[in-house]
């Protein structure tokens, strides 16, 4: 932001000095113009100076031929001849000048157009960098709700895997208080069905039926138990595994939002 601040106060600067260029050149342009006419004005004082240095000689000769009556005269009109050559060569003089100042001018124009392509160019490279930048600034707005959303989600998930979990725990203590119980029941079945006449008991097949048949109902509980703690073993796993998941797609959206 610092940077696109920085751009645009050059674009602004860049604009203000194209703007007091623009009118410096229209003051030239003007100055230019008036330099022109008084070049001209000046030329047309020139060939009458010089007019006027012709009809001085014209005159001279014919005072020449005059030489005694007109002396007086052709005094006064040499002087004024003289005066005539030197405003000549003071006009030769400022043409000369105006001549200069008019090639400085255009000098001065040459440059101010050259700074206006530069401001115009700067200022269309701040034009695209602040697209960029909009565009960027897009992307992380983007990828910060995406962020949001996965953290939200996250949270909930975990949440809910938190109760879950402690339902599992609960549950999978119970199993294991079953299992517990079952395999002390199954191997009192199995002892008394290995050895009935030393628990006191004489031998009985209706007897050892029914206890095979219990004891095989206590083999299938206790198995099926285990499956049930295993299953929610697993389960509280995969769980895990999906928090982790979800752990790491939020890291990524975080650098991508830092990037």
């Amino acid at each position: 932001r610092a940077n696109l601040n920085a751009e645009r106060a050059a674009g602004s600067t860049a604009r203000a000095e194209q703007h007091t260029q623009q009118t410096r050149l229209q003051r030239l342009l003007e100055e230019h113009h008036s330099i022109s006419q008084e070049k001209k004005t000046l030329i047309a004082q020139l060939s009458e100076l010089e007019a006027q240095i012709a009809r001085m000689d014209l005159i001279m000769q014919r005072l020449s031929e005059s030489e005694v009556g007109l002396r007086a005269e052709l005094a006064a009109r040499i002087v004024e001849a003289g005066q005539a050559r030197e405003e000549a060569v003071l006009a030769h003089q400022n043409n000369a000048d105006l001549t200069q100042r008019l090639q400085e001018a255009n000098l001065v124009i040459a440059d101010l157009e050259q700074q206006r392509q530069f401001a115009v160019h700067a200022e269309q490279l701040a034009q695209a960098r602040l697209a960029g930048f909009n565009e960027l600034q897009n992307d992380m707005q983007r990828l910060t709700a995406k962020a949001q959303a996965a953290e939200t989600n996250a949270e909930t998930l975990k949440n809910e895997m938190e109760k879950q979990k402690e339902e599992f725990t609960k549950e999978i203590t119970s199993l294991q208080e079953q299992l517990a119980e079952r395999e002390t029941e199954l191997a009192e079945l199995k002892q008394l069905k290995a050895a009935p006449e030393q628990n006191g008991l004489p031998p009985n097949s209706v007897n050892d039926e029914q206890k095979a048949a219990e004891l095989a109902m206590v083999e299938s509980t206790v198995e099926s138990l285990r499956n049930d703690l295993i299953s929610a073993q697993e389960s509280i796993s995969e769980q895990k595994k999906q928090v982790a998941s979800l752990q790491e797609q939020i890291a990524q959206y975080r650098d991508k939002n830092n990037e």
